[in-house]
């Protein structure tokens, strides 16, 4: 799934989940370190009571039930799992008032254990689950396990497989939802406009008819400008490099433009058209560098090239 694909209120809902998540699990880690542990197992009776007593009364994070949640724990693989492993974690989740949906056992293809549910006290199923869970375990709110399992395989540890990733550890599915939260918003300071060229307008023809005394020539663009774009080019790799190679050659074999009595040039309709082809399907950070390319080298040609973009 392209990270495009997400509505800007499930990036939103995903930044709420991951900054509460985060916010519990440092509590919960300085509560560890107060009473000495690494781990919730390693207590037993009263001393175990006294604990999840502390954690009850001194967690101040906002209480809420849920309309949809999501459990999952992290097996190395599927043979890890032992048949009904999940019960401890399926009463957890019916304690803190959560209705049990469907349950997804470790298989080969994702040795994870899932558990949906609706309803109940998010904070409370929390806790319920650290009573009975390793340390290993999540909650997270919102998420459908079909779009979950999506997700990871779209994101999770076969793409990065794929890419040749040098991390041993598994890959767990809060890491999959951190990475596609950070890259949306790359792409939203990606997609933010910068300059007067940065969002995308149907530049405005020249009326031809009025072409009595206009002069045509090709305009050299400056080599300066023409180097910054193949550098641009390079650092498009796998993203807009082929429309940043398409401008550098047509600005290469120089800009068509017109001029008339002594007015600065403007690009011609027809030079327009062929730069239009390509200027739309930029993302919005590369139309800006281009701007600032040009501006930088020759302010005249910017306003010559991309002066219909800008004034219309």
């Amino acid at each position: 799934m392209s990270i495009q694909e997400l509505s800007k209120d499930l990036i939103e809902a995903t930044k709420k989940v991951l900054t509460k998540e985060e916010e519990y699990k440092d509590f919960f880690a300085k509560a560890m370190k107060k009473f000495g542990i690494s781990s919730p197992s390693e207590l037993s009776g009263d001393k175990e009571k006294e604990f999840y007593d502390y954690i009850d009364k001194n967690w101040k994070g906002k209480s809420e039930d849920v309309q949809e949640g999501i459990f999952y724990k992290e097996y190395e693989d599927e043979d890890e799992y032992r048949r009904g492993e999940e019960k401890p974690y399926v009463n957890a989740i019916k304690k803190g008032g959560g209705k049990v949906g469907k349950t997804y056992t470790p298989d080969s293809r994702d040795p994870q254990l899932t558990i949906e549910f609706k309803g109940g006290n998010i904070d409370k199923i929390r806790k319920e689950v650290d009573k009975v869970g390793d340390g290993t375990e999540a909650v997270e709110e919102g998420y459908k396990s079909q779009k979950m399992q999506e997700w990871i395989s779209a994101n999770g540890e076969r793409r990065r497989v794929k890419e040749g990733d040098s991390r041993k550890s598994k890959i767990k599915v809060e890491d999959v939802v951190r990475d596609m939260w950070e890259t949306a918003s790359q792409e939203a300071k990606r997609n933010e406009a910068k300059t007067p060229v940065g969002k995308y307008q149907t530049p405005k023809l020249r009326d031809e008819s009025l072409d009595e005394g206009v002069k045509k020539s090709k305009m050299k663009i400056d080599a300066k400008i023409l180097k910054d774009l193949k550098t641009l080019e390079k650092n498009e790799k796998g993203m807009n490099d082929k429309e940043v190679k398409f401008i550098h050659d047509m600005f290469k074999k120089g800009v068509e433009v017109e001029s008339e009595d002594g007015e600065p040039a403007v690009i011609s309709n027809k030079a327009l058209k062929t730069l239009d082809k390509v200027w739309g399907k930029l993302d919005t950070f590369v139309r800006d560098e281009i701007y600032h390319i040009m501006k930088k080298h020759s302010d005249e040609q910017m306003a010559a090239v991309l002066g219909s973009y800008i004034y219309g």
